[in-house]
């Protein structure tokens, strides 16, 4: 570590300065205020009760449902999904009684740029994108989905339109998928990726995609 520029002291050039509190903006902040809390019912109890004093405040008990997330507590860790909100999203785009199926993206269509057909409402098509960019958070096996179709907002088509219609009948059909978080003291550090090369019709680029798990847990 060293002094940054601007701020070095000619006098203790070696010098560097030991963070010993987690303050806000720090990426550790949240785990220390999980770390002091969570130990002591007391303290957790008098902190509630002055911030209730001060400010307007509702203790809600157990976390079950958080901006569009659905919190399930199992007997091993924590189950989420997004149950709620894809269902939401199935009635604002009048897909609620759409058939569904049990894969995302069909194997026998190549998604590109200018494939012929018309073209659709660019201003719809970007806000379904960015409502199944959020329910990534839970549902890892639309990622590759919604990025590809992310390829295509400036001019999206008819296809495209097909294509997206598809993933939401996927996720009517995969509703109560989720991620399980389990308690356990596996450290491991797992990475798996693959690629598939040159594939893009438009560019022949390659798509690369990896999933990292810590802990038995997919973290990234």
């Amino acid at each position: 570590m060293k002094q940054p520029l601007g701020f070095i002291n000619p006098h203790r050039r070696n010098f560097v300065y030991r963070l010993k509190k987690s303050r806000y903006g720090f990426k550790k902040a949240p785990y220390a205020w999980f770390s002091a809390l969570r130990n002591n019912n007391l303290a957790l109890t008098k902190f509630i009760s002055a911030i209730g004093n001060t400010f307007a405040f509702k203790d809600l008990d157990n976390l079950h449902y958080f901006l569009g997330v659905d919190l399930i507590r199992t007997s091993d860790g924590l189950f989420l999904l997004q149950q709620h909100y894809i269902r939401n999203l199935l009635e604002r785009f009048n897909m609620s009684n759409a058939k569904p199926v049990s894969t995302p993206l069909s194997s026998s269509i190549s998604l590109k740029n200018n494939d012929g057909s018309n073209f659709v409402d660019a201003s719809l098509f970007r806000q379904l994108i960015g409502a199944l960019q959020y329910i990534t958070l839970t549902c890892q096996d639309i990622c590759f989905s919604v990025n590809k179709l992310n390829q295509f907002l400036h001019q999206p088509t008819q296809l495209h339109w097909q294509a997206v219609k598809r993933l939401l009948r996927y996720l009517k059909d995969s509703v109560f998928f989720g991620l399980q978080f389990h308690s356990n003291s596996n450290t491991l550090l797992t990475e798996y990726t693959d690629s598939d090369w040159r594939a893009n019709l438009d560019d022949r680029s390659s798509t690369s995609a990896y999933v990292i798990f810590f802990y038995g847990n997919p973290v990234s």
